[in-house]
């Protein structure tokens, strides 16, 4: 009887350790898709001040992307960097 007691303490205390842990997993889970959610919603408001900015011109958004490959061969110039820090296309 007190063999069939110590394994049921046992038992209920490996329980007791892996609800434990499956609460913490569950909270940085949640934790983690929080912030993925405001991560997307700044992207996504980020997005959308781009388009106002750019507006619908075709002219406006073509000076847009030459200014942004003038800035990216600018940044590739740069002396001492190599191939670090060079973006890809």
């Amino acid at each position: 009887y007190e063999r069939l007691e110590t394994e049921k303490r046992e038992m209920k205390a490996e329980l007791t350790r892996a609800r434990n842990h499956l609460q913490v997993q569950n909270a940085s889970l949640h934790v983690k898709l929080q912030q993925e959610i405001a991560l997307r919603k700044h992207a996504e408001q980020e997005l959308v001040r781009l388009e106002r900015q750019l507006g619908t011109d075709p002219q406006t958004f073509q000076s847009f992307l030459d200014r942004n490959i003038t800035e990216e061969r600018i940044d590739e110039a740069k002396p001492g960097e190599g191939q670090r820090g060079r973006r890809r296309k």
